[in-house]
């Protein structure tokens, strides 16, 4: 890890030491940047942090009250952004991914961002009123990292500068949890306040076991919450232990899709209701197959980034975000989108179907039928099938 006198995170390689070895090179790019952060052509102050996750490196700039930053990336490439603004309670917005590329003519890579002009405000509450201090989070569907803030002391929270689309958005405070609720956010459209409602905690048990009734320790189980209006939810993960079991909170569910994998072991996708009454049991094969999804020709990684966020992988009543799933794959998912093809192996035998949903003109998707295009292949054990990921043509015009 290389680390600059601030702390920030510059390099992370994994490095081979062989004996006699006295020293290793690393050769790091410095980029020069100058950029301003403003919302409705206002600049606005407080501290933005980069992130490249292939290379290890994090660098964060403090903005001031011109909105103007300057400072030095150790590398070209698609970072990943959070914009912390300079105000209480705090309030962190993801940002779009920043593309930095080194500047043939030696001058500064100029970064200028501009936060959208979108409102969201509410109120936390449980059953004896309104609650202060709670954690409000934003989820961003299209693997953004999160948006959050706290509530203040009447419960209530404002969000200024989310990105445009379909959130959702829930509360948390200690062991309770608010209902997701799904939002639409348009620029100069402010919807209804909400009212997050805290809920007392929902415990789910399961168990994973192999095809002979062994259990299986160490199994990875990732569950995609829903409930209410909400289509998709949180994701919560567990690691089974020495006798399969895990647990889950399902705070708010009522119903999950399950991602569950483990060494030797085809991988298996299920849908199930949120029942605390019944546990949860997952029988793993040990044989499965592989499933290759064929990415469209001609396209950048940004590109492909924004047709996935609308493209849907569907099995046994399942339906999670693609690139949801390829991150619970601890894939890189800018190394990911540069292949063309993307093999996922070990998966339990069944029909899969990738399905790409229609984005509305506010930025949401639309909702199941013919309008939605799907790809389906049955994966056979020790076989490979083949998918390709069906696309938005850029010629088809947004849904009002």
């Amino acid at each position: 890890m290389v680390k600059s006198t601030d702390g920030a995170r510059w390099h992370g390689e994994e490095i081979t030491l062989e004996s006699g070895q006295l020293s290793h090179f690393v050769d790091i790019p410095v980029l020069e940047v100058i950029g301003s952060v403003s919302m409705d052509g206002s600049p606005v102050a407080g501290q933005l942090d980069l992130m490249l996750r292939e290379k290890g490196s994090r660098v964060s700039f403090d903005v001031d009250e011109e909105g103007s930053f300057h400072g030095s990336l150790p590398h070209e490439g698609l970072w990943a952004g959070r914009f912390k603004m300079d105000e209480e309670p705090v309030l962190r917005l993801a940002l779009d991914s920043i593309e930095v590329e080194h500047r043939s003519d030696g001058r500064p890579v100029e970064l200028d961002i501009e936060l959208p002009d979108t409102r969201l405000e509410g109120q936390v509450v449980d059953s004896e009123g309104p609650v202060g201090g709670a954690h409000v989070v934003v989820i961003h569907l299209d693997a953004l990292p999160n948006s959050e803030t706290r509530s203040d002391t009447a419960g209530e929270f404002d969000f200024a500068g989310l990105r445009p689309g379909s959130v959702q958005i829930f509360a948390i405070d200690e062991e309770r949890q608010s209902e997701i609720q799904v939002v639409d956010l348009q620029e100069e459209l402010v919807p209804a306040p909400l009212r997050l409602v805290l809920l007392e905690p929902l415990e789910l048990v399961g168990q994973v076991l192999s095809a002979n009734g062994q259990p299986l320790p160490g199994a990875n189980v990732t569950a995609w919450l829903e409930g209410g209006s909400s289509p998709l939810r949180a994701i919560k993960q567990a690691t089974t232990d020495v006798d399969g079991t895990f647990t889950l909170d399902g705070t708010g569910a009522s119903s999950l899709s399950l991602f569950v994998r483990a060494p030797g072991h085809a991988s298996h996708i299920l849908h199930l209701p949120a029942d605390p009454e019944k546990p949860i049991l997952v029988v793993l094969d040990r044989d499965g197959g592989s499933l290759v999804l064929e990415q469209v020709a001609g396209q950048t990684v940004e590109e492909k980034h924004e047709s996935l966020r609308y493209v849907f992988m569907v099995h046994e009543g399942a339906s999670i975000p693609l690139l949801s799933f390829l991150q619970q794959l601890e894939w890189s998912l800018v190394q990911s989108l540069s292949a063309p093809q993307l093999e996922i192996p070990a998966l339990a035998s069944g029909d899969y179907t990738v399905r790409r949903s229609i984005p509305l003109a506010s930025g949401s998707v639309s909702g199941t039928g013919a309008e939605n295009s799907c790809e389906t292949a049955f994966v056979n054990l020790n076989g490979v099938s083949t998918i390709a990921i069906p696309v938005l043509d850029a010629a088809e015009p947004p849904q009002s």
